[in-house]
C-alpha cells in the first residue's frame, strides 16, 4: 500500500471475513509481498487456476498463478468458509480470495 503502512499492520485492520480468507497470507513480511507484486504486474498476461472441492460435509480450494512461460508466481489453498459447503461455493471461493 502507499500509506507505509506494514502488511501486518494492515492485515490487522481488515475487516474479520477478509482475515479469515486471507490468513495464509498473514504471516507474509512486506518484502516478499512486493516482490510478488513486482511479479504480477511486470509479466503481462497471467494464467490463473482455482478450484475446490467438498469431501465429507468440508470445502477446500485452491489457486495457482503462473506466468505464460510457466513460472509459478502464487499458490495457495485452504478450507472453505460458510454452512453448508457444496462443490459450487468451493469452486469459487479461490476467485473470491482473488477479488480481495
Amino acid at each position: 500500500n502507499d500509506s507505509g503502512m506494514s502488511w501486518r499492520t494492515y492485515y490487522s485492520k481488515m475487516e474479520k471475513f477478509d482475515q479469515q480468507v486471507l490468513h495464509l497470507l498473514e504471516e507474509w513480511d512486506d518484502q516478499r509481498l512486493k516482490l510478488l507484486w513486482e511479479k504480477l504486474t511486470n509479466n503481462g498476461d497471467l494464467i490463473i487456476a482455482t478450484d475446490g472441492s467438498v469431501i465429507k460435509n468440508k470445502g477446500t480450494f485452491g489457486i495457482v498463478v503462473s506466468t505464460q512461460s510457466g513460472e509459478r508466481l502464487f499458490t495457495m489453498g485452504g478450507l472453505v468458509q460458510g454452512r453448508r459447503p457444496s462443490s459450487y461455493r468451493a469452486k469459487l471461493f479461490g476467485a473470491l480470495i482473488l477479488s480481495l
